[in-house]
């Protein structure tokens, strides 16, 4: 007997409806071979309103000890082809009304469904149609047949005719049509629980446009054209708006259907409407509107990705920040594009629609409309140094081209990065295992006067032999200097403050943040060298190498240990640049918690055997690093809106300063030289040159701004220090890179991050616009008197009703636009396309607008 799933609820699923859906054969022996036992059917029953409608039934066979046979051949049958047929791989169609089984067998099990097929009436169908008659006197009888949904005629009844305009033709109860006089007019007719239309004509014929419906007719809604003339078949019937071509779905020959076009995202307006057939045209003019208008607040924006935005008319005091984006992570990748607009009409416009969706951040909710999704800043206080966002404050400019002369771009440390890429390269997509037990020249807690032979490397095949000293012993690193050094480093107390601060603060923060050390050398302790090699190198500060990580049987170069190479006091420079203990002493904190997180970066990937992550990730990963070991060396923490005098206390040390400079550099900033005047959109922070050959100090792209994509990251998706360290461990330990490994981590697609980044870097705290970044205030850190104006996001600037803009724009960037709309001006629609061809544009391509007053 047939046994139903007690997880199946319903009155309906009972004895009846498993009798129905499955059968048993015989009872088999459990032990036997797996025989055909009992079929279930995916259909009960069966119920068609039209002929010719179809519908797939499934069949399920079970063995006798009621697992799923696969590849069992089922063989389908009607009762009744007449009223329904099937296919061999069930495919159920309705031939003729009536009630008809279908069966299902495989072996000796068998399963049948029934099926009832009864038209129902949906519309009459005429012949002629349209009626035409030359002359008065003239008849013709017209024939009207009930047909259903799929056009299959039904058995006739009776018709009731009426003539619209018995002056111009008559029309009798048998359908006889004679003409009276010269003119049009449309007859109709009712049959069978259904009415029709039909235009009748006297004379000429001709194609007459009567009415549109709805007014205005909305995008991508249905519309009734009302008229004379048409084509009774939908095809023969070509109507357009504005040029554009409409679907029709259904006509007669008084009536189209048709589907509203797009009409190249055009604003509310006064369109053209053109309906043609059988060779003769007619044109109207009718309102029509986008289906959503968005009327956005002060500090709400929407974004789309079709490439058009239609924006409510305004009223006296309108501005807004536009945005094109490229969500492209190729660093290469430069897209041209052009905005362009259009004025409408504000007497078309409808009050705006929208439906709410999912958050688009986790936490806040987010409205959706046919076109785009709208964001804002996230809620929540401000923190204390909001009040300085209000007013331009007096005081002296920070030297910029100082700060950016005194720090390396660090394109040596690019360099490094690319050794180790060809380096895994070359093991075949296989990672390497971390060292240990340890057997390098670190493999115990070294002795303070101790002598090591080590190697500086370049690569796992390159670098340079080195006799170091162990100077001192801390609770937290080793500080060795090579022999050949010019000069002595560090004091012995000098020594002892950089690993108090290393054991009391950095190592705590990074390990939270980033993981653990695997210690490889089993001396417990990071190992600091001071060597004349990093002095002689250009563009270094330090660096790490992630082949130390590993045995020398992966990496030839190996050191085995967690180990950081930095440069060393040279007065003299007799190695390069001349430098001296009190400038290294202010660099050395923030640079080696950001050249340490580099190693527990490292050490996740190989420990965990994930890949390694895109070079911005690595490298904002590390520059956040200097930014939260700041806040706890200067009683700082996340979400306190921090401004420009917190700012500035993190310079000496540079906790904090990297970011700023490196924004500065993105927006164009170029020093004594006049800004970059296509910063930052044809600038990229995604990857280094000679990919992102973009006009921007490009060697230090994927620092400062990746380091403020991360923070922003962590401000939307937590609420205190514990969260933030949670999401930064598993964005580092995921199995995914880039991108890609935001959306996977987060939960949240690409595009809302980058429009919602791109947006707070110019919006942030800007007075009525709220705190789009809750750890920093970026308007109070920029203000003019604060840095150099040129270092400031500088958007282009449009007035008037219609903006335009070419532009090219680049992996990951933003063009920026102010626009400042007439007074009381009329709903605009922002587009994006080519700039040659005006076609759609490729789809990492996003429109975005936030209206900021």
């Amino acid at each position: 007997m047939c046994q139903l799933s007690p997880f199946r609820s319903g009155a309906a699923l009972v004895c009846a409806l498993a009798l129905a859906a499955c059968s048993e054969s015989p009872t088999a022996s459990p032990d036997a071979d797996p025989a055909p036992t009992s079929i279930a059917l995916s259909e009960g029953s069966l119920t068609f309103a039209a002929l010719g409608d179809t519908a797939r039934v499934t069949a399920i066979v079970r063995d006798q000890n009621g697992e799923t046979m696969t590849g069992v051949a089922v063989t389908w049958s009607s009762s009744s082809g007449s009223v329904a047929s099937v296919s061999s791989t069930g495919l159920v169609m309705s031939t003729g009304n009536g009630n008809a089984t279908i069966s299902a067998s495989a072996g000796n099990a068998e399963s049948e469904l029934g099926v009832a097929v009864s038209q129902v009436p949906v519309r009459l169908r005429f012949s002629p149609d349209p009626v035409t008659l030359e002359n008065v006197e003239d008849t013709v009888t017209v024939v009207a047949t009930i047909v259903d949904a799929n056009e299959n005629p039904m058995p006739p009844e009776p018709v009731t005719w009426v003539s619209n305009a018995p002056d111009t033709v008559e029309v009798s109860d048998a359908g006889l049509v004679r003409a009276v006089t010269d003119g049009r007019t449309f007859l109709a007719a009712m049959s069978g629980g259904v009415s029709g239309e039909l235009a009748a004509f006297v004379g000429d014929e001709v194609v007459v446009i009567g009415s549109v419906s709805p007014s205005p007719m909305i995008v991508g809604a249905e519309a009734v054209v009302r008229g004379l003339g048409f084509s009774p078949v939908a095809l023969e019937n070509v109507v357009e708006l504005d040029g554009f071509p409409a679907e029709v779905t259904s006509a007669s020959s008084v009536e189209l259907r048709i589907v509203v076009p797009d009409a190249d995202c055009s604003p509310p307006r006064q369109g053209e409407l053109a309906v043609a057939a059988r060779g003769m045209n007619d044109t109207t003019e009718a309102a029509v509107r986008p289906e959503v208008l968005e009327s956005l607040a002060v500090g709400e924006g929407a974004f789309v990705v079709d490439g058009c935005i239609h924006l409510g008319a305004g009223n006296a005091t309108e501005r807004y920040l536009v945005g094109i984006l490229s969500s492209s992570e190729v660093p290469s990748s430069l897209t041209a594009a052009r905005l362009a607009s259009r004025a409408g009409s504000r007497l078309v416009a409808a009050p705006a629609r929208q439906t709410s969706i999912r958050t688009v951040d986790g936490s806040r909710t987010g409205t959706a409309t046919s076109g785009g999704v709208r964001f804002s800043a996230p809620p929540g206080p401000s923190g204390t140094e909001a009040v300085q966002s209000t007013a331009v404050r007096a005081g002296p400019a920070l030297d910029l081209e100082g700060a950016i002369a005194a720090r390396p771009d660090q394109s040596g440390e690019a360099d490094i990065r690319a050794a180790e890429r060809a380096w895994l390269a070359t093991l075949g997509g296989a990672t390497p295992s971390l060292a240990g037990p340890a057997t390098g020249p670190l493999r115990a807690p070294p002795n303070e006067g101790e002598t090591l032979d080590l190697t500086v490397p370049e690569s796992c095949d390159a670098g340079t032999d080195v006799r170091a000293v162990v100077r001192h012993v801390g609770n937290a690193a080793a500080f060795l200097e090579d022999i050949d050094n010019p000069m002595t480093a560090f004091t012995d107390a000098q020594y002892e403050d950089l690993d108090a601060q290393l054991a009391a603060t950095t190592l705590p923060v990074l390990r939270d943040y980033f993981g653990d050390f695997a210690d490889v050398d089993d001396n417990e302790r990071v190992l600091v060298l001071l060597t004349k090699e990093v002095n002689e190198r250009e563009n270094l500060a330090g660096f790490v190498f992630s082949g130390d990580l590993v045995s020398p049987v992966s990496c030839a170069n190996s050191n085995e240990a967690e180990i950081f190479y930095g440069l060393t006091p040279d007065t003299a420079g007799v190695h390069g640049t001349a430098r001296t203990r009190e400038s290294l002493l202010v660099t050395y904190p923030p640079l080696i918690a950001h050249e340490l997180t580099h190693i527990l970066q490292f050490t996740t990937f190989f420990r965990d055997n994930v890949q390694v992550k895109s070079t911005w990730e690595l490298e904002g990963g590390a520059t956040l690093a200097e930014q939260l070991v700041g806040y706890d060396v200067l009683g700082h923490g996340p979400r306190q809106n921090l401004g420009f005098s917190a700012w500035e206390a993190g310079q000496d040390p540079d906790w904090y300063r990297d970011w700023v400079v490196d924004m500065a550099l993105y927006f164009g900033f170029k020093g004594e030289d006049p800004p970059e005047p296509n910063a930052p959109e044809q600038c990229s922070w995604v990857g280094l040159p000679p990919a992102n050959d973009g006009p921007c100090e490009n060697q230090r792209a994927v620092y400062g701004v990746p380091s403020m994509l991360l923070r922003w990251v962590l401000d939307e998706n937590g609420t205190n220090a514990e969260d933030d360290a949670a999401l930064m461990t598993a964005l580092t330990g995921s199995s995914t890179r880039g991108l890609e490994n935001l959306e996977q981590t987060t939960g949240e697609d690409r595009v809302s991050l980058l429009v919602r980044f791109g947006a707070s870097l110019w919006a942030d705290d800007r007075p009525g616009l709220g705190n789009w970044i809750p750890s920093w205030n970026v308007f109070d850190i920029f203000e003019k008197d604060n840095i150099n104006p040129d270092a400031q996001l500088r958007p282009y600037t449009r007035t008037g009703a219609e903006p335009t803009l070419d532009v090219l724009v680049r992996a990951a960037s933003n063009a920026y636009l102010l626009w400042t709309p007439p007074e009381l001006h009329d709903p605009t629609s922002l587009r994006i396309r080519t700039q040659v061809d005006n076609e759609p544009l490729p789809e990492h391509m996003v429109l975005w607008v936030l209206r900021i007053q």
